[in-house]
């Protein structure tokens, strides 16, 4: 009896050292989600973010919401946010000041310009909108980061660009 104790006991001990639980997943769960993650990073590498921390901060963040790599892999929504939120996290820290961008910052506003021209059909009077909307918020935030999380700031210097340009909408 004490012998079939035993087996169970290290069978138990065994197979819960082989399961990812939330906030403590395998090292095979974190390399699957690596690798999964190796598919975005020529993007995430042109918006100005170094791919290595990237990966750790979205390895702990999925770590603590899900109890496995299957069940990060079936919420594309959840992987998409903590893909964010890192992201946001990462720029927020990028050394930027009002008037002095990093090459970090200014890489992520590029692109999303970049993302709004090709939206607009090289729109040429939207080009200089472009331009004026990006140099005002370099000038007034201390960061990409913090531009974002102004909605209310940006509209007004959207608006004045507008104004200086001469735009009706």
């Amino acid at each position: 009896m004490k012998i079939t104790f035993y087996i169970i006991a290290v069978s138990a001990l065994l197979f819960s050292c082989n399961v990812s639980t939330k906030g403590n997943w395998t090292e095979e769960d974190k390399g699957k989600f690596r690798t999964e993650l190796e598919t975005v990073k020529t993007e995430i590498e042109a918006g100005g973010l170094n791919f290595d921390t990237f990966i750790e901060c979205a390895i702990e963040k999925a770590e603590q919401k899900f109890s496995s790599f299957e069940e990060a892999d079936s919420d594309f929504a959840g992987c998409e946010a903590i893909g964010k939120e890192c992201a946001l996290q990462l720029i927020g820290n990028s050394g930027s000041t009002a008037g002095n961008w990093s090459e970090q910052d200014i890489k992520i506003i590029e692109s999303t310009m970049d993302e709004l021209r090709a939206e607009d059909e090289g729109n040429s009077e939207l080009d200089a909108f472009y331009d004026c909307y990006s140099e005002k918020l370099m000038a007034t935030y201390d960061s990409f980061y913090d531009a974002d999380n102004d909605g209310a700031g940006c509209a007004e210097l959207s608006q004045e660009c507008m104004t200086e340009l001469g735009i009706e909408f």
